[in-house]
């Protein structure tokens, strides 16, 4: 709880930011997965002169809102990093978080 209290409000954003795209990712991969297995189902019915490719029906038969290119610019680019810290105070405090190994664990790339 300590820790918590710690963050500075452009900190949480970022971890928030990074819980919030983990549970996406693993959303959108259970969806990935459904669309799969329905796409080899389709592939089982024979039509005459159909030559079915997966992008294709991807676009024309089960399209999810992420298959559609954003314009929007991404948010994450618009909010400045905190100031003042190096990249071993970062990674010392992240590895309080338990989102990383500390550097003494990870050992050193030769």
């Amino acid at each position: 709880m300590e820790l918590f209290w710690s963050l500075t409000p452009k900190e949480f954003h970022f971890c928030y930011k990074a819980w919030q795209d983990t549970r996406d990712d693993d959303y959108k991969t259970g969806w990935e997965q459904t669309r799969m297995v329905v796409f080899y189902q389709y592939l089982t019915i024979p039509k005459k002169g159909r030559n079915p490719s997966f992008q294709k029906f991807k676009l024309d038969h089960l399209p999810f809102p992420w298959d559609r290119v954003s314009r929007h610019v991404d948010e994450d680019l618009m909010v400045e990093e905190p100031q003042g810290l190096t990249p071993q105070d970062w990674l010392e405090r992240i590895s309080k978080m338990h989102m990383v190994k500390p550097l003494k664990e990870v050992g050193s790339i030769k």
